[in-house]
């Protein structure tokens, strides 16, 4: 005789089954959680590899440091073309082919034969994104040498004398700077952009300075016996 499944058994069925659904469901949803978790927590590959070329974006915006409280040295056009030496926290540190504006303090630079060439006559001298040395003007990571040739683009104050005053000029093309990484894009054929940063280099030709011409200085007859 067959026998009878009772109310009682069916719903007490029906409740075991709910219980091991909802505890699959539960393992499910936490595995979910936890990969998503996993993913956000990875490091992020950077998407462009060191001694790759990029092109700026629209608004692109050059910094001292490696986020978006550095201070602005430069706004780029569309398309400006740099090359990416590393990767940190989402920024790129570049380099112009141009060089960057920056200021350096006028005792350190000195004329050269070529109007607008300025020689450095200083080692270790400091580059910076604003007129002055204070916390804000935090100096790009590349320091000028002795003999490097930047050009002039400003002074800071004509009424100081040269030496007292800071003076804007374009870096040295091999000048590290930072760009976030979402404001430039790889350039599409590398071998072409890397024949153009080449032919954009900025080239400066080094000439002797100007030298004051010695005054003529008449012998002592005095001194010499008769």
């Amino acid at each position: 005789m067959e026998a009878l499944i009772t109310t009682s058994a069916i719903n007490d069925m029906t409740r075991k089954q709910s219980h091991r659904m909802g505890r699959i469901s539960t393992a499910v949803l936490a595995m979910g959680l936890g990969l998503a978790a996993a993913a956000t927590a990875a490091p992020q590959e950077p998407a462009i590899a060191a001694g790759s070329y990029v092109q700026a974006k629209e608004g692109a915006v050059v910094r001292n440091f490696r986020n978006e409280k550095g201070k602005l040295v430069t706004n780029l056009e569309a398309g400006t073309l740099l090359l990416v030496h590393a990767e940190s926290s989402n920024y790129y540190e570049v380099s112009s082919p141009a060089g960057f504006p920056v200021w350096v303090f006028g005792k350190y630079l000195t004329e050269t034969g070529t109007e607008g060439v300025l020689k450095v006559v200083g080692t270790g001298v400091r580059m910076r994104p604003q007129p002055d040395s204070g916390v804000d003007s935090y100096p790009l990571s590349t320091k000028l040498t002795r003999g490097d040739l930047v050009q002039f683009i400003e002074r800071a104050d004509s009424d100081l004398s040269f030496e007292a005053d800071w003076i804007q000029v374009y870096s040295v093309p091999h000048a590290h700077a930072w760009v976030s990484s979402m404001e430039v894009e790889m350039a599409s054929d590398q071998e072409v952009a890397g024949r153009e940063w080449t032919d954009s280099l900025r080239g400066l030709v080094d000439v002797p300075m100007k030298v004051a011409p010695s005054e003529t200085v008449e012998p002592d007859k005095s001194a010499v016996p008769e």
